[in-house]
């Protein structure tokens, strides 16, 4: 297993942040680049007049929050009735 750190740069807003991240987390680093990318330049054409790059970036950064936060809360939900489901099934071959 490889434990360097690659690195990998976004450009957001002609800003540039870097991170160094594992190779096996790549793939997921690159994927949000390119969704991340085209969320900036969404809210950079609507909000173009009165918005800084700085403000951006917190946009950017609460929405990817609220969406983990919804993800959470559905695999929670999804596997408490995986759960029950289960001890359904286990309770029936006891009796």
């Amino acid at each position: 297993m490889d434990d360097k750190k690659h690195k990998m740069v976004f450009k957001l807003n002609g800003e540039q942040i870097t991170f160094w991240v594992d190779k096996a987390d790549e793939p997921y680093f690159s994927d949000a680049r390119s969704l991340l990318n085209q969320r900036m330049n969404e809210l950079s054409q609507k909000h173009a007049t009165f918005t800084h790059t700085k403000q951006l970036i917190a946009s950017l950064a609460v929405e990817a929050l609220v969406d983990g936060l919804i993800v959470n809360d559905k695999y929670q939900r999804l596997k408490n009735e995986v759960n029950d489901r289960l001890n359904t099934l286990h309770s029936k071959f006891e009796n």
